[in-house]
């Protein structure tokens, strides 16, 4: 249900930060209410969205480990389309969410 692409990765911007490292970054965001942000999303296309609407298809840019788009994979969002410019971030991301 989670595509996760990469765009070309440009290496004069190679330098040390905590997003090189997945696990440590998912770690130091956890106290982020992600499941909240995703059905604040959620009632926001319910509000201004054509009456009996629904979300078929998501595509979250920068998504680091892709938290929202799990949450809002859980609450119906089938077809989930991730892309991040890091590819160690979104191989964690893909072994998290096959």
């Amino acid at each position: 249900h989670y595509r996760h692409l990469s765009t070309t990765h440009n290496k004069a911007l190679d330098i040390f930060s905590l997003y090189d490292e997945p696990k440590l970054y998912d770690h130091a965001f956890s106290f982020r209410a992600f499941k909240n942000e995703a059905k604040f999303v959620m009632n926001a296309f319910k509000k201004y969205s054509a009456p009996n609407s629904s979300i078929s298809k998501c595509l979250e840019l920068a998504c680091g480990p892709a938290r929202h788009s799990l949450h809002l994979h859980l609450l119906g969002v089938n077809n989930i389309t991730c892309l991040d410019i890091n590819k160690s971030m979104l191989s964690y991301a893909s072994s998290i969410f096959p």
